[in-house]
């Protein structure tokens, strides 16, 4: 009996755990963010489609070191500063 009682109360403290934060990212996700212009794409008359800036790494070879650094393709400028990754 004290066996199947842990067990439901172990289920419940579980469920709560997992429908908790689950609740919580969805109230997250229903948020409204500002999107700029240029990201934004008119299909037809009603309907809009934002897009996500899109990126690239780009690695170079300094002084012994294989850095790399991130270029936006969207807006066409440097994200990050060279960032070293390991020595060559």
């Amino acid at each position: 009996m004290k066996k199947i009682l842990s067990r439901g109360l172990l289920t419940v403290i579980v469920a709560l755990n997992v429908i908790g934060p689950a609740s919580a990212m969805a109230a997250e996700v229903q948020e409204v963010s500002a999107v700029p212009v240029s990201q934004v794409q008119q299909v037809k008359d009603d309907i809009v489609i934002a897009r996500a800036e899109e990126t690239t790494w780009v690695y170079r070879d300094y002084n012994g070191w294989l850095q790399k650094r991130q270029w936006s393709n969207t807006y066409g400028k440097w994200l990050t500063d060279w960032i070293n990754v390991r020595p060559l």
